[in-house]
Order: C-alpha cells, then structure tokens, then sequence
C-alpha cells in the first residue's frame, strides 16, 4: 500500500506532465436553489428538481409534477396501493416538509381518510384560535 506522501508525489508528476487534469467541482444547480421531491402519479416515479414557480413536466410521461416537499420518500413503483394513498394525500393538501408538527403520516392506504379528517379538523382548530 503506498503512503499519502507517495501518492501526492505521484500524483504531482501527472498533474506536471499534463496526464492528470485538474477540473473544479461542477456546481449541482445553475441557479443554486434547493432541490424538492415532485413526483408523477402516473408513471409512479419521483424526482428531485429545483423549486421554480411553475410545476415541472414529468420527463417521461410530460405530465406536470406533483410538489411533494423535501422529505417526501417515494413508494416503490409496484406498490399501487400506496401511491394512491400519497395521491389522495397530495389531493387533500398535505405536503411532506422537512418539519412536520410531530404527527405521523398514515403507513396504509386504509388509513388516509381518518388522517385527512384529523388534518382537516386541526387546521380549522387552528383558524379558530
């Protein structure tokens, strides 16, 4: 194995000789936003793109792209059921920020309606006070 002093010597007679080139990083966005998960109830794939006015067309359907926040974790593609529940999730106006109150979002399909209801009656809650 050879030490760290022995590579950086090697690898300065590349970089000398003009067989190692230097590349500076490539930054990750032109623009430098922040990248959110979007994801495409129709072909069941998410994607994370960065956060513009308009919603983003799907690159394989063209379809627009859901918004779904930054901590959103998609379901597999062969789960239907559980895309259909973060669809009706996504229809009800729940989101998946990276802060979410300390309630947890419901696991099953057959649960979203009793947490859509319990979302729905908290944020009147919270209008009233």
């Amino acid at each position: 194995m050879t030490t760290k002093k022995e590579k950086a010597r090697r690898m300065e007679i590349r970089k000398n000789t003009g067989s190692r080139v230097i590349m500076s990083p490539q930054p990750r966005m032109k623009s430098g936003g922040s990248l959110e998960a979007h994801a495409c109830f129709h072909c069941r794939v998410s994607f994370k793109v960065e956060l513009r006015d308009g919603l983003a067309p799907c690159p394989n359907c063209r379809a627009p792209l859901a918004p779904m926040g930054r901590s959103f974790k998609a379901p597999k593609k062969s789960n239907v059921l559980q895309w259909k529940k973060v669809e009706k999730l996504w229809m009800a106006g729940i989101r998946f920020p990276t802060i979410w109150g300390g309630v947890h979002r419901p696991k099953r399909w057959q649960d979203a309606d009793d947490f859509i209801r319990l979302v729905q009656l908290h944020q009147i809650e919270q209008r009233r006070h």
